[in-house]
């Protein structure tokens, strides 16, 4: 006998009841604002953590810690800030209240390469406490940590082809200032330290490890590196003669300018002039140090420059893809700039492009001519481009002639200065090297003239195409 479940066919799907809510709709204002009321406020234990949405803040912070002493939240310890969307590429920003140090990270990509620096609130003038942490492998002089102060400079190399691991500059009382890039107002360089690496390829006894450079005393010493199975290292030190600031004097050599401490004792000791050849090599590098120093002082003061100033900037932000979308004005930029990217890839492959208005009408947005409006304004890019390119390939001709100067008047001191020491195969290398760079100004000096005179030429033969063009003659005439 069956029952009366057997009666009861299979069902496959099964039918659910309606949602008691109603659909859940959030606007793309109120998602990102990720908060009701735009901000976020939670206490902990010594700890105030506040989170705000982003672009509510003018300068872009979405987050603040702040921890204090005191379980009453009164007495500030430090704080520390998260910004986002920062056109300076502001990351987190770190302040103690007790010693008043400030702690700046950036995000990677600034032109300067800057990824740290620390400061002191009170005091943001350039000879003020400040570290420098630059990103690693960036700059050209490998140069990935810098210390600043009031009496000290202070830089970190790494991996360098010369083993360079720290160069530091010593500061006195401001007096006299030699240097040819130095301010009336410059510090006075007292000391001047070189480190370098342990190069495996060359004995200690030829390492150099530190170069000492005394400005007040007119001293050189070296530190060369300890050996194996050894407790110390070589030392020479040099002595400047008397009249060495005087370019017009010939420096005549003497015993007395030298001593030295030679760990061992059969190596065979330098002749005289290698030592002064090695003298004269050590003061062009202290010249080049001092110049290099007065250069660094600028690049610190330049960067707290442009610190303040971004700053003080009004509109800090980069605006995001998400607000293109309420504002025409974004968007409008977007789509100026989708289409100079445009005219960037179709220059490009200029080289066999023979539409040359195609780039400047699709820069502009247009895909055709249609007033004289239009016309008018394809005419005067077309015109600029030619001349910036004009005035661009004359200034790289004019900056590669002004080296080429340099080079020549550089080489023709040094030729002064050690003419009464060269050999007859020194005096020939110099007339080579004189013959080629001569040859190389010369060449860049007619360029330059046959530049300045074709720039006419060519310019009014652009003007002449772009008027008898049939795409802007009806509306150029």
């Amino acid at each position: 006998m069956q029952t009366l479940v057997d009666d009861i066919p299979e069902e496959k799907y099964f039918d659910l009841p309606f949602s008691w809510s109603l659909p859940l709709k959030v606007n793309r204002y109120d998602y990102d604002r990720r908060f009701p009321t735009g901000k976020r406020v939670r206490r902990y234990k010594y700890t105030i953590v506040e989170d705000f949405c982003r672009y509510l803040n003018p300068d872009g912070m979405v987050r603040k810690i702040t921890v204090y002493h005191d379980l009453k939240c009164e007495k500030i310890w430090y704080i520390k800030e998260i910004y986002e969307d920062r056109l300076d590429l502001l990351e987190s920003k770190f302040f103690h209240n007790e010693t008043c140090t400030v702690i700046e990270n950036f995000q990677p990509g600034r032109r300067d390469f800057v990824r740290e620096h620390r400061y002191h609130a009170h005091n943001m003038e350039a000879e003020g406490w400040h570290i420098f942490v630059y990103e690693p492998g960036k700059r050209t002089d490998e140069m990935y940590k810098r210390e600043a102060g009031k009496t000290y400079l202070k830089n970190y190399y790494r991996d360098r082809s010369d083993k360079k691991r720290f160069t530091g500059f010593a500061f006195g009382p401001r007096g006299n200032i030699t240097e040819r890039l130095a301010l009336p107002t410059s510090r006075a360089i007292e000391e001047i330290v070189e480190e370098f690496d342990r190069n495996p390829e060359r004995p200690a006894a030829d390492d150099i490890a530190t170069i000492t450079y005394s400005t007040w005393s007119d001293e050189i010493s070296l530190q060369y590196h300890t050996p194996e199975n050894r407790f110390y290292g070589s030392t020479r030190d040099f002595v400047k003669p008397n009249n060495w600031w005087d370019d017009t004097q010939v420096l005549q050599w003497t015993p007395d300018l030298h001593s030295n401490f030679e760990l061992d004792q059969f190596a065979t000791p330098k002749t005289e002039l290698q030592l002064y050849q090695q003298l004269m090599s050590l003061m062009d590098t202290e010249g080049q140090l001092r110049n290099e120093c007065r250069l660094m002082e600028k690049e610190v003061a330049k960067f707290l420059e442009t610190r303040v100033k971004e700053k003080n900037k009004e509109n800090q932000l980069v605006k995001s893809f998400l607000q293109a979308d309420e504002d025409e004005t974004i968007r409008a930029n977007r789509l100026r700039e989708k289409a100079q990217q445009r005219a960037a890839a179709i220059l490009a492959k200029s080289d066999v492009l023979k539409d040359y208005l195609e780039p400047i009408i699709c820069s502009l947005g247009l895909d055709n001519v249609t007033n004289k409006k239009q016309a008018v304004r394809v005419k005067e890019d077309c015109m600029l481009a030619l001349k910036e390119r004009l005035v661009n390939q004359a200034g790289y001709i004019k900056e590669n002639f002004e080296t080429e100067r340099v080079i020549l008047e550089n080489a023709q001191l040094m030729y002064a200065s050690h003419f009464p020491t060269m050999s007859l195969q020194d005096m020939q290398d110099f007339r080579d090297f004189m013959v080629k760079h001569m040859f190389t100004a010369h060449i860049l000096e007619q360029r330059l003239a046959y530049l300045k005179v074709h720039a006419v030429v060519l310019y009014q033969e652009l003007f002449d195409k772009l008027r008898q063009d049939p795409r802007l003659e009806q509306y150029l005439i």
